[in-house]
């Protein structure tokens, strides 16, 4: 996802996970995970790192 706006670019990434089940002849959705994904940067800089 990008968003731009005056002076600020953001790029985030996510992952997302979904589980699936056969309910009563249709698929359906039973539980969904979305996660944010840190670029290597990203992580070092939380990490207390120099990168």
């Amino acid at each position: 996802m990008k968003i731009k706006g005056g002076s600020v670019n953001v790029e985030r990434k996510y992952r997302t996970t979904n589980v699936w089940m056969k309910r009563n002849g249709r698929w359906q959705v039973m539980a969904a995970h979305t996660a944010f994904v840190l670029d290597p940067k990203q992580a070092a800089m939380l990490a207390g790192e120099s990168a």
